[in-house]
Formats: C-alpha cells, structure tokens, sequence
C-alpha cells in the first residue's frame, strides 16, 4: 500500500431477497385515522429511514483499529446540480403505476385506465395480471410483456365496466417475471430541494366505486377557484362541464347551462367576479342555478357574493363523523332525485366543512345542520334561496374533499343541488 494515495476499489455486491422494498417507515403499516402505525418503536421521530445499506471499514493506524461505519449512496453528476448523493432504494422488478386512485360509475358505461409499468432492471420479462372484483369486466386480464433497458416504460391502457348489479371494489395489478418475482406496487419518488428524496410504495390498486344515484342534469359551467378537482369528478359521472373564463360569464351564454359552479375560494381568487357577479344573479333570476363553495371571509373581490345578504364566519365543523342533522327533510334539495338520508353522511373524510356562514338574509333557507363535539349547532353550512325562477346555493361542506375520496353520500347531494332548477 503507498502512502498517502488514494486507493479505489469496485465491489458488484448481490443484495439479499430478504431486504424489504423501499418506504418511508411510517407507511409500512396500515395506519387508521390521523395515525400512523410503526411496529418497531425505536424508528419513531427519525425524519427518513436508517439506510439500507452500510459499508463497514476497519483502518489500522499503527498497533490501534478504528471501525467506520457508512451509509452506501448513489452517487451521480447531475447538469443543473452537481454531484449528486442519493439514498440507496429497493424497488420491485416492474413498478405499476396507476393514472387514479379511483373512479366512479354511475351507469354501465365502460372506462379507460392508463397502467404505466416501469422497469427497475434490465431485460425483465414476464406477465402482468388485472384482477377485477365481482360483476366488473375488463377488456385486458393477462398480457405477456417485456422490457429491455431499466427505468424503461410501457403503457398499456383497458377498460373497465361494472355489470348491472356490480358493487364497488379494488382492481389489482400485479407482475409476475419469469423468474417468479411479484411485483404488485406503485412507485412515486419526491424529490424536492429542500427535503430528502423519498421513494414510496403503495399498492397497485384503483378503487372502482359504483354509485347508486339518479341524475337529470346534463350540462354545467364551472368557474374555477384556488383549485379542485369537481370538473373531472363530474365529467366522470356523466356531466359536460364547460370551464368558463370572464367573456363566457354572460346571462345569454349562461343559459345554456342547468347549473353553474364555483370553485372553491372563487369568490377570494377570481378578481373579475368583483362585477362579473351581477350576471350570475341575473342567470339565476331567470331560471338557473347556481352553486358557490366555500370562500373565506377575508380578501373577498367582493362582498357582494350572493343576490341576498351572507356573512361569512370561520365556523367549521373539522370532525368528519360529527353528527349532522336535516333541518328541512321535505326540501327539494333532498328529496331530488335522490332522497337524502342519514346513510348519505357516513364514509366522510378530514371533516364536514368550513367557513361556514353565521348571518344570512331571510329568503335563504338552511338545510343542514352539524357541530363538532362540545359546541354550539353550526347551520349555515348550506344555504338554498329562491331568487326570481331560479335558485342560488351556498355551501361550505366539503365536496372538494368528498367527491375525490369517492363518497357516494356527497355525489348524490351534489347532484341534488346541481337538479335543483330540473323539472
């Protein structure tokens, strides 16, 4: 050995079959509400996980042996960055990446969904495997593949379709290679400048969700907010949802329309509705309907968000299983077409809603009523008033949340909302 050069070794090391894939340690688990579930105790309050992967040096420094001990990394020459050092990650043979978490049906008609196999190796060659639950049909369950170069992609798209009587369910994907590795996770890495890169694993599932609801509406024009996704949401379920800009917001234009909707904070973000709003009243003076979501009560373009006078609060009901309680149950918006039950609230997630209203004109009528445990009935959660032939609606429950964790209960009162104006 020479003194004081550098020395530089290659090792090909095989990495056992028994190391776990990797994942966050917090998400290894099934956790239940609000909690993460951690079996080993001694991982809690560590920011990422111990690495996979250590490198164990032993120097002699005359008759005295000092140990080191060294995480292995990925070390890379990035354009932008540098040099680069990156944790070791274990990921399976084929990562099967899903285009949704779920998607709902409200009739038998069929659907496309995207499968985006990624290989995590060279020249990985097997089948990929698409289980559907009962009374579900895919045009694709078997489909022989393979894949020549590593973090290479294939996309294979199919459709699903539930039969009258299906219920909802999980579709599952899973590949098996020829060697008879399974491989039936996602894998999502974040990668941000400001927090360690994470690789994440979840289980290559979609959440086929049937819902047992009616819908008489057709066509909605939709304003959008700080953001959501109820237009997609309810293109799913059968609407043709337009996005309208401020030339589109026109009582002539509107009329085409059954419903209009405003996105979430549209009243806080959407600066021409400070005089565009006047054409939305007009609208639904002559016969249309219009939903406002919530908004807060401060920076409003306006305080004139509603033909009748509204208050905005910051009440909130934050527990998804509080109570709620119908305070109008012969009122149209629940009773058609679907009639509302108490069953309509189970399966909530995050909350109830927000920035509900504390003062409101007479002519609106509260329809519900909720509060977290310990403080006073919240009812200006959502507001329906008759104005001229039409109606105008406020609510701060959170479809915004609901409609994308697929609660048939929420998909069918919005859809009661959305018909309030239907014969």
């Amino acid at each position: 050995m020479l003194y004081n050069q550098k020395i530089v070794n290659d090792y090909s090391l095989k990495i056992p079959d028994s190391i776990a894939m990797t994942t966050p340690y917090w998400l290894n688990e099934k956790g239940t509400l609000g909690m993460y579930h951690v079996a080993n105790k001694d991982q809690i309050g560590g920011a990422t996980n111990e690495p996979i992967l250590k490198a164990r040096f032993t120097l002699a420094i005359g008759n005295q042996y000092l140990e080191l001990v060294q995480p292995i990394h990925h070390k890379f020459t990035d354009p932008v960055d540098g040099e680069v050092y990156r944790p070791i990650a274990i990921v399976p043979d084929v990562a099967i990446n899903l285009s949704v978490d779920n998607v709902v049906f409200s009739n038998d008609n069929d659907k496309r969904i995207d499968l985006r196999l990624v290989a995590g190796k060279d020249n990985v060659s097997g089948k990929l495997h698409v289980v559907v639950p009962k009374d579900w049909q895919t045009d694709i369950n078997d489909s022989a593949l393979f894949i020549s170069l590593k973090n290479e992609e294939r996309l294979i798209s199919i459709n699903i379709k539930p039969k009258y009587k299906a219920n909802s369910g999980d579709l599952k994907a899973y590949f098996v290679s020829d060697d008879g590795n399974i491989s039936n996770q996602q894998v999502q890495i974040i990668a941000y400048n400001h927090i360690p890169v994470q690789t994440v694993l979840k289980p290559a599932k979609i959440d086929l969700i049937k819902l047992n609801m009616a819908k008489v509406s057709k066509s909605i024009g939709y304003i959008e907010g700080a953001g959501d996704m109820l237009p997609n949401l309810l293109r799913q379920i059968g609407y043709q949802v337009s996005l309208l800009d401020k030339d589109d917001v026109t009582v002539d234009h509107l009329m085409q329309f059954d419903a209009i909707i405003l996105g979430v904070r549209a009243f806080n973000t959407v600066e021409w509705l400070a005089y565009k709003n006047q054409e939305l009243f007009d609208y639904c003076f002559k016969g249309g309907t219009v939903i406002v979501q919530y908004n807060t009560n401060r920076n409003l373009v306006t305080q004139e968000i509603a033909p009748y006078p509204l208050l905005l609060s910051r009440d909130r009901v934050s527990v998804e299983t509080a109570p709620v309680r119908i305070l109008a149950p012969r009122h149209r918006s629940m009773n058609f077409p679907n009639k509302i039950t108490m069953h309509d609230f189970d399966g909530w997630v995050q909350e109830r809603g927000l920035y509900f209203c504390s003062e409101w004109d007479e002519k609106f009528m509260p329809i519900l009523s909720s509060n977290d445990p310990g403080e006073s009935p919240k009812e200006g959660g959502l507001l329906v008033a008759s104005h001229g032939e039409g109606y105008y609606i406020y609510s701060g429950y959170s479809w915004f949340r609901e409609l994308p964790a697929g609660v048939e209960g929420a998909y069918r009162m919005f859809t009661n909302l959305i018909s309030m104006g239907q014969k």
